[in-house]
């Protein structure tokens, strides 16, 4: 069968062709998705420039003035400590508005304002115009109540990495928080450190040859025996005063300057007139000559053995009195300027023994090493307990110090700097640097802290924890505002 173009075209249907099923639904979905594009381009562009920034933060109006990172666009209350919200005047952030001015300064200030007096306690926000004479809370805001600071104080040092935070008295029970009070007094202190025993040097004796040759044989021979003066020691044979004493005999039959000079040589080399009277009356040389101990004492060094090559230099004997002995204190840059020559001094060996002495001398240098400065204690020792070499404490009784006494357990000594944290009443804890002073075995003497206020001596460890967490979180939020307003 025969089909022709105009039966096909008498099929189709005129007009316009209807689209496939859910093409529009596709185009719309593509279309919110492309302005949802350029909506989220536009924000993020705005962001940038500031345009956005500037209004959130200008809604930003309230901060709390202990705690900066607080900060709300309408006034409240401070969630940490719990004080008024304050207005951020115009030009400042709140990072500045607290930490732009000195602690003690705007209390004194807020003091003077109200008519307080050093020592008294007020509260830091100004419009209360509340004072007590003892620590508390504002009845008028219920915020913890601060000590104004003495007139002439030394000035209170920020710890590095710390700040001050507020905890409840729940959670102090917790964790078991213990203050002390800080009083004034006076420390009677013992300086502790650790030293070791030597011979005394104008008690050491060296014995050397005054000329060259080899030892024949040892009459001594072991470390640590005790020999009388003028006891042999050794006997050496040298040809060089070998030929001293031929030549002095000789001279004997000239006389005159020569034997004098021959004479004076045989002194020189070491020979005793005794030994010399003996020479001549032998009329020949000795082979041998034996030396002997310059003094009583123990022998602490032997240098030589039988048949060795000695030398003028070389170390043959050395004898030391142990009746007397030097204890060698090291004595810490905090430590020197309190011990003076004179002082009274122990020295306990590891065995348990202790040894009353008197430091004889100070150094007038450092060790480089260690960084110390030694005290020599002249320690008597009769029964010659203290060898050389021994190890022990040492206790020196320093001056009295006068200051602000704290508990040992107050003082965190953390290498670089020692602090406390100092408890200013209504759960509040600043941590406070110090310099100590002295310490006894109980209490230390410090500078730093004002008698009066109350430290911390019972888990600092959280309260350490505490303080660090908040001025991390303090730094990274200052961080963040910094960033935002140098965009802006």
């Amino acid at each position: 069968m025969e089909i022709r173009d105009t039966d096909l075209l008498d099929e189709l249907p005129e007009g316009e062709e209807a689209p496939p099923p859910g093409t529009r639904i596709a185009a719309a979905v593509r279309w919110g998705l492309l302005a949802l594009v350029l909506l989220a381009a536009a924000g993020t562009t705005a962001m940038a420039l500031g345009w956005l920034g500037t209004g959130a933060r200008a809604a930003a109006v309230y901060h709390c003035p202990m705690h900066p990172t607080v900060v709300s666009d309408r006034a409240g209350d401070c969630p940490i400590c719990g004080m008024d919200l304050v207005p951020v005047r115009e030009g400042e952030t709140a990072t500045t508005h607290v930490h732009g001015h000195d602690e003690d300064e705007e209390v004194r200030r807020v003091a003077c304002a109200i008519g307080a007096r050093p020592g008294q306690w007020i509260c830091p926000m100004e419009s209360c115009a509340f004072v007590r004479d003892e620590e508390g809370t504002c009845e008028v805001c219920g915020m913890a109540l601060v000590q104004v600071p003495e007139e002439g104080a030394a000035p209170r040092r920020p710890v590095p990495g710390m700040t001050d935070v507020t905890i409840s008295r729940e959670r102090q029970e917790r964790i078991g928080v213990r203050t002390a009070l800080a009083e004034r007094g006076v420390l009677s202190t013992i300086v502790r450190t650790v030293g070791f025993v030597e011979p005394a040097e104008d008690l050491r004796h060296r014995v050397q040859a005054r000329f060259s040759g080899w030892v024949e044989r040892l009459f001594v021979t072991e470390e640590g025996a005790h020999v009388r003066a003028g006891e042999p020691l050794l006997s050496v044979y040298s040809p060089e005063l070998y030929q001293a004493q031929q030549d002095f005999l000789d001279a004997r039959r000239w006389g005159g300057e020569t034997a004098r000079a021959a004479r004076r040589r045989l002194e020189l080399l070491g020979l005793s007139p005794r030994e010399i009277a003996a020479i001549e009356k032998r009329g020949k040389p000795v082979e041998a000559v034996v030396l002997r101990a310059p003094a009583a004492g123990q022998v602490i060094t032997r240098g030589v053995s039988a048949g060795a090559r000695i030398a003028p230099e070389t170390l043959l004997f050395e004898i030391a009195d142990l009746s007397s002995v030097w204890v060698q204190a090291e004595l810490y840059p905090r430590d020197v300027q309190r011990i003076r020559v004179g002082t009274r001094a122990r020295f306990s060996a590891a065995d348990g023994q202790t040894f009353e002495g008197e430091v004889a001398r100070i150094s007038a240098t450092v060790d480089p090493i260690t960084r110390t400065t030694r005290a020599r204690i002249l320690v008597p020792n009769p029964d010659l307990r203290l060898r050389p070499g021994l190890f022990g404490d040492v206790y020196l009784e320093a001056e009295a110090i006068e200051g602000t006494l704290v508990p040992r357990d107050a003082v965190i000594e953390a290498g670089e700097s020692d602090y406390v944290i100092v408890a200013r009443g209504g759960g509040r804890f600043s941590p406070r640097a110090v310099t100590v002073l002295g310490r006894s075995s109980e209490r230390m003497a410090v500078e730093g802290v004002e008698p009066g206020e109350r430290v911390v001596t019972g888990a600092g460890f959280f309260v350490d924890a505490e303080s660090r967490l908040r001025s991390a979180l303090d730094r990274l939020s200052a961080g963040e505002s910094s960033h935002e307003h140098g965009a802006h």
